[in-house]
């Protein structure tokens, strides 16, 4: 039996979303950026920033034939040509909030065998070639004049964990630092959004959305200071977020995204 399907989905743009559009033939597609499918991957010297350039190439020339185009954030969008714009959906990624779902900090904490005491802020140092965009450099200069304000305070970098040691890592810690220098939707914001970890940012991708009306969380500058200070705050205050409740106000639920993902998929189906 020959399988055809009514539809075909890219889950990335670049090279994903190119071979999509040429094996759909005349069937509709629709094609979800990501991220650095469309921005880039900040990356230096001039194989990176070519790499970077032919996969936006790819990306577009692909979008241009997709039936609908989602996109995980604000900065996606705009970073589409207008001409595409009016087929594209900004609709984040949907998170777990059964296994992201908060856990007593005290908890958590002996369950990893960390000290009870110390100040503990998270940070995603990101995996390959994922690891310049995260700017890990920022992060470890706002840690370090946070040391003069805080002493036993510590940055524990995340890479390569599975999304039940994430979430057992953020409700052990005080807060997520992100430092990202762009992102599409990140993840990890949303996911400590529904373990109530407070988040301390810059203003990144989508992350200003996301955290407006969270509690003991902030948008800072590209600043080493004014994140320590947002930091010290956080940490001195002791307290959670009411970033869950927030999460589901925004309808970034898994289930709530599952549903609106399916509307798109119906109206790219039979448009």
């Amino acid at each position: 039996m020959r399988f055809e399907p009514h539809l075909l989905v890219a889950y990335y743009g670049t090279m994903v979303a190119a071979i999509t559009r040429l094996v759909a033939g005349m069937k509709p597609f629709v094609i979800t950026f990501r991220g650095s499918d469309l921005l880039g991957t900040s990356n230096p010297g001039w194989k990176w920033r070519l790499r970077d350039a032919v996969g936006k190439l790819l990306s577009l020339w692909a979008a241009a034939g997709a039936r609908r185009i989602v996109v995980n954030g604000t900065g996606l969008l705009t970073a589409l040509p207008v001409f595409l714009r009016n087929k594209a959906h900004n609709l984040p990624n949907g998170i777990n909030t059964e296994i992201f779902s908060p856990v007593p900090l005290p908890e958590a904490r002996a369950r990893l065998g960390w000290d009870t005491e110390e100040k503990i802020v998270l940070f995603n140092a990101g995996v390959g070639s994922g690891q310049v965009v995260k700017n890990r450099p920022l992060a470890e200069e706002t840690i370090q004049l946070l040391r003069q304000r805080i002493t036993a305070v510590r940055l524990e970098a995340i890479s390569a964990c599975s999304r039940e040691e994430v979430a057992l890592l953020m409700n052990a810690s005080d807060a997520l630092l992100v430092t990202s220098l762009h992102e599409g939707s990140p993840d990890l914001v949303k996911e400590a959004l529904a373990c109530n970890l407070p988040v301390v940012s810059v203003p990144c991708g989508d992350v200003p959305e996301r955290l407006s009306g969270v509690s003991h969380s902030s948008v800072q500058p590209y600043h080493a200071g004014m994140l320590a200070a947002a930091l010290e705050t956080v940490c001195k205050a002791g307290g959670r977020s009411n970033g869950r409740e927030q999460l589901f106000a925004q309808g970034l639920d898994i289930h709530s995204v599952t549903k609106q993902s399916l509307i798109i998929y119906h109206q790219a189906a039979s448009s």
